[in-house]
């Protein structure tokens, strides 16, 4: 939610997914051998040249702000002001030399709402009974741990363990943070009283699914397309003839035993294929035209019956068990199945409109004017027109 994010804490872990592109694309007309190539000594490692840094409060970067940015309760925000609270949070206080004023322009309105917006809810907050404290922050922290699932909270426990400290440690470490203090504190006040009253009804949700069914809908498959399975052995440019040859092995083996048991495709394909179509999807490609995949991997597929399995197929990409599936007809995802989604959206969205009916309430309250984008200049009034004078009376 883009007008909650400067109140909200979030803890978030990053994933790097690296895999195969969907079932092998298309590539040069004449697929090259895959012949070992003559090993080369790698060229000297050559560190990347780290980018020239400035100050985040280079007088260049905020050239297009006016002296005085806004006024609240008729008390000057000044352009000083706001670019030494954004050096705050800039790690290091620098950023990158090529940054310009010119991408700094769009984002202004909403940084500075943000940092204007940001004592007013926090003085909010704190009216109503929720003021930044350790204890705060230590409740919420040990809430949102108790909600996780059992397994992604062992991740969460043992990359913490990896620093040499406890999760409460961590915590406390945590609670100590001003800055987390007050995003606690005004993200509880806006859950607890901005917003503590929008619940959206199954029937509110129903009558989005049936308005909007084409969101739920997936298409037919076109009647000329081939959809398909697959289970990859990956075998990588460059690699050695024995190498090539303990793959095709493993391929067979893998081979060997979809040939014992066909339904255990899927299961092998999770396990085995290293493609990310085998843990993402039990090896399924989808469908697909023609064109779209490699001439090897095309014509096999083409060739089987559905639910035929074929042979190891080679392409540049290593060996293939393909597994030819039928066409889908639509289908339409029951409402049970997207109920809960529907219903967090639309709460998300009444959440949304909320916070910025308060947010403009609260500006209101305390007289907030902003001076950028700049107020247009008012025009000067036309001159007024006299009226003609009358024509002199014609002499008789």
């Amino acid at each position: 939610m883009k007008k909650f994010k400067h109140f909200t804490v979030v803890v978030a872990a990053g994933v790097l997914l690296v895999g195969c592109d969907k079932a092998q694309p298309k590539v040069a007309e004449k697929v090259p051998e895959l012949k070992p190539v003559t090993e080369v000594a790698p060229a000297a490692a050559v560190a990347p040249k780290a980018p020239e840094m400035i100050s985040v409060t280079d007088p260049k970067l905020w050239s297009f702000l006016p002296e005085v940015v806004a006024k609240v309760n008729g008390k000057n925000v000044t352009k000083q002001q706001f670019i030494a609270f954004f050096a705050t949070q800039i790690p290091g206080g620098k950023v990158p030399a090529t940054l310009s004023s010119k991408e700094l322009e769009p984002m202004m309105p909403n940084l500075l709402r943000g940092y204007v917006d940001r004592p007013l809810m926090l003085a909010a907050a704190e009216k109503a009974g929720f003021k930044p404290s350790e204890k705060l922050v230590v409740e919420m922290l040990n809430a949102n741990l108790k909600k996780l699932p059992k397994e992604e909270f062992a991740k969460i426990k043992a990359q913490v363990a990896m620093t040499g400290k406890t999760i409460d440690e961590l915590i406390a470490e945590q609670a100590k943070n001003p800055d987390a203090q007050e995003a606690v504190a005004t993200n509880a006040f806006v859950e607890k009283v901005v917003t503590k009253d929008i619940k959206v009804s199954t029937a509110e949700a129903k009558k989005f699914y049936t308005e909007n069914i084409k969101f739920f809908t997936t298409p037919a498959d076109a009647a000329d397309s081939i959809r398909a399975s697959h289970i990859l052995v990956m075998v990588r440019k460059g690699d050695k003839p024995e190498a090539i040859a303990a793959a095709k092995v493993k391929a067979e083996d893998i081979l060997a035993q979809v040939r014992k048991n066909p339904a255990s495709f899927g299961k092998l394909a999770k396990e085995s294929s290293e493609c990310p179509s085998g843990k993402q999807a039990e090896g399924s490609l989808g469908a697909f035209g023609k064109g779209s995949m490699v001439p090897e991997f095309e014509t096999a597929a083409e060739k089987l019956k559905v639910n035929e399995i074929s042979g190891l197929v080679q392409t540049e990409f290593g060996f293939h068990i393909i597994r030819r599936d039928a066409l889908q007809s639509q289908k339409v995802q029951p409402f049970a199945e997207v109920e809960k989604n529907i219903v967090m959206m639309l709460e998300n969205q009444a959440k949304e409109k909320a916070m910025a009916a308060f947010l403009a309430n609260l500006e209101k309250e305390n007289k907030v004017e902003y001076f950028y984008p700049p107020m247009p200049k008012a025009q000067k009034p036309a001159p007024a027109v006299k009226a003609p004078a009358k024509p002199a009376a014609a002499k008789k």
